[in-house]
């Protein structure tokens, strides 16, 4: 009989932010992986983390782990025989911050003549939120600074956004978001929303300090909703993550031509930059291809 050296057994451990997945293999399992995947101390602190224990790329456990506290998970029959191919990295994250100074990125303003919002004449009107630097820390990566645009008051599960003339983005999936509902009344194709120009800043985190995560993350997204980690529909490629930024910024309206018929209705939604009533934005790119996916999630 052969047996196997146990100094030869490798057991590693892997830690993210996020529990909501079966481990079953598929792509959708590994661009999990990499995508929330964190720094052990990062897991251990926060209200979700997950821990994962393989032996020789085996998966042999799993742990959550909510506020330092951590309990066994069951393996599904799938997970048992999920065998870890690639090296997964824990991503470095940052806050986003409010900045008393000018910076190279910001939230709201007015957009730049060169730059061309998308228009669709019976869907509500595309808003300017802002633009992202790669002079700034966390968004190195980005292959330009990136302009900002959603349709804000409109419904949309995944936007995806061809920004390979990065002043004229257009979107790519075009027929989904046209023949989607629920799109925002009071808001038309030529309804004008502009918002202050807000300066931010970011800070690499070394430990979990999630009071400062209520502007906005870089470096994993925090799912409101299940993960939904975009597939880029030029390449196939998992997409990665820019930013998540929420409604608790609070970047408020300056300037909007919106009349409003009823008394009756919440105007404070149109107050300020209000992600689907209270909710948070999530930024995700294709560096190479240069398609941009826009994501909504509220409880």
């Amino acid at each position: 009989m052969k047996f196997k050296n146990p100094f030869t057994i490798k057991v590693t451990k892997h830690f993210l932010i996020g529990s909501e997945v079966v481990f079953k293999g598929d792509a959708q399992s590994y661009n999990f992986l990499r995508t929330q995947a964190v720094d052990k101390l990062f897991a251990k602190e926060d209200n979700d983390g997950l821990e994962l224990v393989f032996k020789d790329g085996l998966l042999i456990e799993k742990h959550q782990w909510m506020y330092g506290e951590r309990d066994p998970l069951e393996l599904s029959d799938e997970e048992k025989s999920f065998q870890l191919k690639e090296e997964i990295s824990p991503n470095v994250i940052f806050a986003i911050l409010l900045s008393q100074a000018k910076s190279e990125s910001f939230l709201g303003g007015t957009k730049e003549k060169e730059f061309n919002l998308p228009k669709f004449s019976k869907k509500p009107s595309f808003q300017y939120l802002g633009k992202l630097s790669n002079k700034t820390h966390g968004f190195e990566w980005l292959p330009f600074d990136l302009n900002l645009t959603i349709p804000l008051y409109g419904y949309f599960d995944q936007l995806f956004l061809d920004y390979s003339d990065q002043n004229n983005p257009f979107v790519i999936n075009e027929s989904e978001y046209l023949n989607s509902d629920y799109d925002d009344k009071i808001v038309n194709s030529s309804s004008q929303v502009i918002f202050e120009k807000t300066f931010i800043s970011t800070e690499k985190l070394y430990e979990h300090r999630e009071l400062e995560w209520e502007n906005g993350l870089i470096g994993i997204p925090k799912w409101i909703q299940n993960p939904a980690i975009p597939t880029c529909p030029k390449s196939g490629e998992m997409m990665k993550f820019i930013c998540q930024i929420s409604s608790e910024i609070n970047v408020p309206v300056i300037e909007s031509d919106l009349k409003f018929s009823s008394a009756s209705i919440d105007n404070s939604y149109y107050n300020k930059m209000n992600f689907g009533s209270d909710g948070d934005l999530f930024i995700f790119m294709n560096p190479n291809t240069k398609i941009v996916c826009y994501i909504i999630q509220h409880t």
